[in-house]
C-alpha cells in the first residue's frame, strides 16, 4: 500500500451505462465481486482514499465480460460433450487442463443461436481426469460480421464511408454518428525526462472488449511511408464513454525519429488478429506435409487427410471441433415462428480440388444431397484460414416427415477428371 493511503474502493457498472456500484475493500489489494449477471460486460475502476476519506482520481478502467449462465459437461463412451447457454453473438475460448495448472486452448466457440456445443473425444483410460473452462471474448469480430450479415472486412456495407473492420474496431455502430469515431491530435508542451518537450497527444475511440482485431497507431511525414508508432506511445488515459466504447488518449513525440520542426501525420489502422492462411490446393497440401494416401489418419486425430484439409482442422487448436455439430433454434419464416434444426461446420477457406456435399439419410445406408432441404443462414471467416457455416433445415423440426434423420459432410475427391 502506498504511503498516505488508508484503503481502496472498487466501482463497477455494466459497460453500456448501467448503474454504478461501489465496494469498500479496506487495505486489501484483492477483491471478489459477487452477484454479477452472466454474459454481461462490466467496466471496473479503483480509487484510493486517505484517513480523511478523500478519494484519488479513478484508475484506468478494466473491462470484464462474465461467463455464460450455463456450462454443462456430459461424459459418454465416445468422449466429452460440452454445452454452453448464453447470449446470441458471444464467443468463448474453450480451454482444457489435466492438472488445473497448464491450460491449452481447444477452440474459439461462436454462439449465434443462444446455445453452442463442442465434442471432445477422450480416452478415459489414458486421461482419467480433465478440466474445462471458458474465457469469454464478448462479441468477436467474426461473430459481429455474421450477426450484422456482413462478409468482407474491407467493404462498406452501410455506406457511411467506413469499412466493416474500422466500424467494429472503433465501435462506430454504437455511436449516434459514425463520424464521432474520428482520431484527434493536439500539440502541447510537457516535461519529459526533465526537459520541456514538444509532444503530440492523440485521442481515438475503440470498442470495449475488442476481440479479433488489433488497433495499430501509425505515423508518417509524407503520407506515403507509414511506421508503427506504438513503440513511441505512452497511454495517458482510457475513459469509458458508457456506450460500449472507450476513448484512448496517448502521448507521442512530435515526430518520432525526425526533426521536431517537421510535420507528422497519424492514422489508426486495424489488423486481423490472425492472418488468413495462404491458399493451398489439396494435393499441394498433401505434398507439403509428405502425405500419400488421402484416406489415412496421419495425425492420429481420428480424421483422414481429406477431412483434415477440407475442414481446416490443421489450422485450429482443437481439430475435432471442425466436425459437424447440431443444435436447434427459433426462426420466423413466412410470418410463423418455429423451431428448426441448425447445423454448424467449418471449411477451409479457398478450398480447391474438393467440393463439400451436405448429405442426409434416414437409415445410414442411402445418402442424398441435402441442398434442396436446407437453407444456409450464415457464413463467416474465423480469421485462421477457416470459415464457419451455419445451415438450417427448410422445414421446422416438429413438422419433419422423417423423425429420425442423419446428416454428414461428404468430400468427393477429384482424381484425374474422375470423382471418388
Amino acid at each position: 500500500m502506498e504511503p498516505g493511503v488508508t484503503g481502496y474502493r472498487v466501482y463497477y457498472a455494466t459497460a453500456h451505462g448501467g448503474e454504478e456500484h461501489g465496494m469498500q475493500v479496506g487495505n486489501q489489494t484483492t477483491a471478489v465481486l459477487r452477484g454479477l449477471a452472466p454474459s454481461t460486460t462490466y467496466s471496473i475502476h479503483v480509487t484510493a482514499y486517505n484517513i480523511f476519506g478523500l478519494e484519488s482520481p479513478p484508475s484506468d478502467r478494466v473491462v470484464l465480460h462474465t461467463e455464460p449462465e450455463n456450462f454443462r459437461i456430459k461424459l459418454d463412451e465416445l468422449g466429452v460433450n460440452l454445452t454452453i447457454d448464453g447470449k446470441s453473438g458471444e464467443s468463448y475460448d474453450l480451454l482444457e487442463s489435466e492438472d488445473l495448472q497448464t491450460w491449452r486452448k481447444l477452440k474459439t466457440l461462436h454462439n449465434l443461436t443462444g446455445t453452442c456445443h463442442f465434442f471432445r473425444p477422450v480416452d478415459v483410460d489414458e486421461h482419467p481426469r480433465r478440466f474445462y473452462r471458458l474465457e469469454p471474448k464478448g462479441e468477436t469480430f467474426p461473430v459481429w460480421m455474421a450477426m450484422a450479415g456482413r462478409s468482407n472486412p474491407l467493404a462498406d456495407d452501410n455506406g457511411d464511408g467506413i469499412s466493416n473492420l474500422v466500424t467494429y474496431g472503433t465501435g462506430a455502430d454504437l455511436l449516434s454518428s459514425p463520424r464521432e469515431a474520428r482520431l484527434e491530435t493536439n500539440l502541447a508542451q510537457a516535461w519529459v525526462s526533465g526537459e520541456l518537450s514538444r509532444i503530440v497527444t492523440v485521442s481515438y475511440t475503440l470498442r470495449e472488449n475488442l476481440s479479433g482485431v488489433i488497433p495499430i497507431l501509425e505515423c508518417s511525414t509524407d503520407l506515403q511511408t507509414w511506421e508503427d508508432a506504438r513503440e513511441f506511445t505512452i497511454v495517458l488515459s482510457t475513459t469509458s464513454n458508457g456506450n460500449g466504447t472507450h476513448t484512448v488518449t496517448t502521448r507521442l513525440p512530435h515526430s518520432p525519429g525526425q526533426s521536431p520542426s517537421r510535420v507528422c501525420f497519424y492514422r489508426l489502422r486495424f489488423q486481423l488478429e490472425t492472418p488468413p492462411a495462404p491458399p493451398q490446393s489439396f494435393w499441394n497440401w498433401m505434398a507439403a506435409w509428405n502425405r500419400i494416401d488421402p484416406y489415412t489418419d496421419d495425425d492420429g486425430y481420428g480424421l483422414n487427410n481429406i477431412l483434415t484439409y477440407a475442414s481446416g482442422a490443421d489450422l485450429t487448436s482443437g481439430p475435432r471441433g471442425a466436425l459437424l455439430s447440431l443444435d436447434t433454434a427459433m426462426f420466423t419464416v413466412g410470418g410463423v415462428r418455429s423451431r428448426y434444426r441448425v447445423f454448424n461446420y467449418d471449411l477451409r477457406e479457398h478450398l480447391t480440388e474438393l467440393t463439400p456435399v451436405f448429405q442426409t439419410s434416414t437409415d445410414l445406408e442411402t445418402w442424398h444431397d441435402a441442398h434442396d432441404s436446407t437453407v444456409e443462414i450464415s457464413s463467416f471467416s474465423n480469421g485462421d484460414g477457416t470459415r464457419s457455416i451455419y445451415v438450417r433445415e427448410a422445414a421446422p423440426a416438429s413438422g419433419s416427415p422423417d423423425p429420425r434423420r442423419f446428416y454428414r459432410l461428404h468430400f468427393p475427391l477429384d482424381i484425374g477428371g474422375t470423382t471418388e
